[in-house]
C-alpha cells in the first residue's frame, strides 16, 4: 500500500513537470514566432519606403526651387528615419529571438529535468 502511494505521487511529479517543460516549449515558440514575424514585417516596410523614394517623381526644381527642395529634403529625411527604425527593429528583434532560441531551455533548469 504505501509502495503504491509512493509510485502515485511520483507520477504526478512526473505529470507536473511534463506540463511545465510543454509550456515552456510552447511559450518559446510562440515568441519565436512573434519575432520573426516582427523581423519580416519592418524589413519589408524599411524595404517599401526605400523603393517609394526611388520611385517618386518630383516637379521640376526650376518652376518652384524653394517649395520643391523643402519638400524633397522632408521626403527624404522621413524615408531615412523610417528605414533606419525598421532595420533597427529587425535587428534587434533577430537578436532577441536569437537569445530566445538559445536560452529557451535554461528555463527548465538541468538538474530539474534530472
Amino acid at each position: 500500500r504505501l509502495e503504491d502511494i509512493e509510485q502515485r505521487v511520483l507520477e504526478n511529479a512526473r505529470w507536473v513537470w511534463l506540463r511545465y517543460a510543454e509550456k515552456n516549449r510552447r511559450d518559446v515558440e510562440e515568441k519565436s514566432e512573434q519575432l520573426k514575424s516582427i523581423s519580416s514585417l519592418s524589413a519589408l516596410l524599411g524595404g517599401f519606403a526605400v523603393v517609394a523614394f526611388v520611385e517618386l517623381q518630383f516637379a521640376d526644381p526650376a518652376v518652384k526651387p524653394a517649395q520643391s527642395e523643402i519638400l524633397i529634403v522632408a521626403y527624404a529625411a522621413t524615408t531615412a528615419l523610417t528605414v533606419a527604425l525598421m532595420l533597427n527593429s529587425m535587428v534587434l528583434c533577430s537578436f532577441m529571438l536569437c537569445s530566445i532560441l538559445r536560452n529557451g531551455k535554461t528555463y527548465v533548469s538541468e538538474d530539474e529535468e534530472a
